[in-house]
């Protein structure tokens, strides 16, 4: 499998492989949560699409250390991965 250099839902955004760990904010917590996140995916030669994430969780921006990773992943077939980018693409129009 060959890694993207953006989002294969979101070309034009980089992904980890070229931005490496980003820091945010997460809002959509009270209070703010702040994350430490690489988030890449990775296309074989079918079509096939795997992403993975791997996220750290802080309580405040000065805590650094945290012993709790979080790893998602996600498998799409050729189908499915031309599926989801048709959806994205029509939800962008």
């Amino acid at each position: 499998m060959a890694a993207t250099q953006g989002g294969f839902l979101n070309p034009g955004l980089p992904s980890s492989h070229v931005t490496g760990w980003q820091s945010f904010a997460d809002g959509t917590t009270n209070p703010p949560t702040f994350v430490q996140q690489w988030l890449a995916d990775w296309e074989n030669s079918k079509g096939d699409v795997v992403v993975y994430g791997l996220q750290y969780r802080h309580k405040d921006r000065t805590t650094q250390d945290s012993d709790t990773l979080r790893v998602f992943g996600s498998y799409s077939s050729k189908a499915i991965a031309d599926k989801q980018r048709d959806a994205a693409k029509s939800s962008k129009r």
